[in-house]
């Protein structure tokens, strides 16, 4: 699936799945979910954050690039696992990545996450 260019959040949901699914452009975030599984998708160039997401969720195997504000932005129970996080946040040089609990490889530009 392909969300790009809406005028406030790309996704916005409470649960489910979210697989394989291109999301850029928008005006606010561009995924906006709780309980959910995130997977395989690109979260870019989005005004806000990457993905946010609130309880019990789980995001794999994604790229999330060049958006305005964090790449990630999730609570403590969130897990996250073999994303490429890049470029968000006004340049890789400032943090990427908020909450959440690493349980495996990510890679924050050229480098594994913090």
């Amino acid at each position: 699936m392909n969300v790009s260019s809406n005028g406030s959040y790309g996704i916005y949901t409470f649960g489910g799945v979210i697989l394989d699914t291109l999301v850029r452009g928008n005006g606010n975030t561009g995924i906006t979910t709780t309980g959910a599984i995130i997977r395989d998708s690109r979260s870019i160039f989005n005004r806000g954050y990457g993905m946010q997401t609130t309880t019990f969720s789980v995001i794999s195997g994604s790229v999330v690039a060049t958006n305005m504000s964090y790449g990630l932005v999730m609570s403590s129970n969130t897990r996250y696992v073999d994303n490429l996080i890049d470029n968000n946040n006004g340049g890789i040089a400032n943090p990427q990545i908020s909450g959440g609990t690493h349980t495996g490889d990510n890679t924050c530009g050229g480098a594994p996450c913090p």
